[in-house]
């Protein structure tokens, strides 16, 4: 059963689409938008066990959504113990505060002290 609201069933209503929409710049820019991901591997250093590496991901991670507004998933190497290999992605209006965005997010893992930044990978679909 699909929400109903005052216009009816919303699953049987069709979703608004930038087509749908008159061409004026206005319109156009509300339906501009920029998702970025970031993929990060980090190395925790002396980690002997999935048990040790769980507890360093889960502080990197909740750190991470504490202080950014972003998604965050483990995406590989789920069983090395000594790689955490995180993707990261937010969605803005344009690249510019979503890339800035992004490399805080990167800084931040890097000035944490759980582990050592090892690669960074950025990404943007419009």
């Amino acid at each position: 059963m699909g929400i109903r609201g005052p216009a009816g069933n919303l699953n049987d209503r069709p979703i608004d689409s930038p087509g749908d929409r008159d061409s004026d710049s206005t319109c156009a820019s509300l339906w501009s938008m920029v998702t970025g991901t970031l993929r990060l591997r980090i190395r925790i250093d002396g980690s002997r066990s999935l048990k040790e590496k769980r507890a360093a991901r889960q502080s990197i991670v909740s750190r991470l959504k504490n202080r950014f507004e972003i998604a965050v998933a483990e995406v590989g190497t789920q069983d090395d113990w000594e790689l955490i290999t995180l993707g990261i992605a937010t969605l803005g209006p344009d690249k510019v505060p979503v890339e800035s965005t992004l490399r805080k997010v990167a800084n931040f893992v890097e000035n944490l002290g759980e582990g050592r930044l090892e690669s960074e990978e950025l990404d943007f679909l419009r």
